[in-house]
This record gives C-alpha cells, sequence and structure tokens, in this order.
C-alpha cells in the first residue's frame, strides 16, 4: 500500500525522530513517487523532525558523493566519510556525535556495510528502534525484504563489514547550538566594527 507521505502532528513534538519514523510505516520500498528506499527514509525522519537537511546534507545521507570509478570497498577500508551516509552528513553539519557501535541507543541512526550471499557488497541505513542486552537490535527503516518501511528485529551488528553510527542532538540541543554560533557571530562582528572604528580613527588624526 502506497503512503502519501503526508504528516499529521498534533503535539507539534519535533525530537522523537522513532515516533516520526513510525508515521511512515506501509510506505512501499523504491524511488518513485510516495516510496522511500533506505536513505530516502532516513532523510525523510529528519526533514519531518525539524533537522536542517541542506542539498549538501542531502548528497551525503544518500551517498551521492562518490563517483563511478572509485572502490567502495577501499574507501571502507579507510573509514572515508563518504561511506558514512548519515552519520557524515548529521557530523559534518553540527547536528550529531559519532558513536561507537557498542554505545548504541534507541533513536540512533546507522549505516551499515555487509556482503550479501552471492558476495556482493550492499549498504543499508536506518534507525535504531531497540537494543538488546545481548547486544542485537532492532532496526526502523524501509528494507527492500520487507517491501518497504518496517523494522528488522534482532539484527546482529557483529555480523556486518562496516558500522557506523550517530546520535542525532536533541531540538533543545540543536537550538542551543544556533544560539551560541550566532552569540559568537555577533561578538566576531562587534570586535570587527571596534577594530575598523579604531582603525579609522588613527587615519583621521594622522591627517
Amino acid at each position: 500500500m502506497n503512503n502519501p507521505l503526508v504528516f499529521t502532528d498534533p503535539t507539534g513534538e519535533y525530537a522523537d525522530t522513532i515516533e516520526k519514523g513510525k508515521l511512515l510505516s506501509g510506505t512501499d520500498y523504491g524511488k518513485g513517487e510516495n516510496q522511500l528506499n533506505c536513505t530516502t527514509y532516513v532523510q525523510k525522519v529528519l526533514e519531518v523532525s525539524d533537522y536542517d537537511i541542506s542539498k549538501d546534507t542531502s548528497r551525503k545521507i544518500n551517498i551521492d558523493n562518490i563517483q563511478k570509478d572509485e572502490n567502495i570497498e577501499d574507501l571502507l577500508k579507510n573509514d572515508d566519510s563518504r561511506v558514512k551516509g548519515v552519520v557524515s552528513a548529521l557530523t559534518s553539519s553540527d547536528q550529531g556525535a559519532e558513536v561507537s557501535v557498542k554505545d548504541l541507543k534507541k533513536g540512533d541512526f546507522i549505516q551499515y556495510w555487509y556482503y550479501d550471499k552471492e558476495g556482493n557488497l550492499r549498504g543499508h541505513a536506518g534507525q535504531i528502534s531497540k537494543v538488546y542486552e545481548n547486544g542485537k537490535v532492532d532496526i526502523h527503516g524501509s528494507h527492500r525484504g520487507k517491501g518497504g518501511v518496517g523494522t528488522l528485529t534482532n539484527v546482529n551488528l557483529d555480523r556486518m563489514y562496516k558500522v557506523y553510527a550517530v546520535r542525532p542532538d536533541s531540538t533543545v540541543d540543536y537550538v542551543l547550538k544556533q544560539l551560541n554560533r550566532l552569540a559568537n557571530s555577533s561578538l566576531n562582528f562587534s570586535n570587527m566594527s571596534k577594530s575598523v572604528f579604531h582603525t579609522t580613527e588613527r587615519a583621521t588624526d594622522s591627517h
């Protein structure tokens, strides 16, 4: 069943990205209209949760900045930021912090890579919806094997070739960062204005 991707949010709370993701349940897997693949699902959840998704951030989430002639396996061996997907997107835009797989919590986003039964290297992304005591996790996202948005349960990430994870800032953390950045910018502008004033004053006194 196709989901029109229209959101109703009576609470107005954008901090709980897991709940936003659940609103997408039932959306078909794919790249067509009203469809989502794993990375566009991640982007959609972040967008409706009020994160700042610029064109550059979008390209990083969807891993669109790797050239066709580049070997992904080599990039993974070097932990190139471009293979980290949503992890690179949120950390580079100052909207999250990279975390260890051993420290995963509900709400963290992951980008992971694995070899399929034919030996082909595959990538996948989603959001942690549950962490078990044995280290296994449930991953909410858009999964080809499930035909769309749903939850993969009891996933053993130790079997994956590479796993990258990021903890998104809460809405409050993000706002505080923006206010702090704005305050620093205002301070720098004030200092620059004073410098220009004093320079002009000295130049005027010299004539």
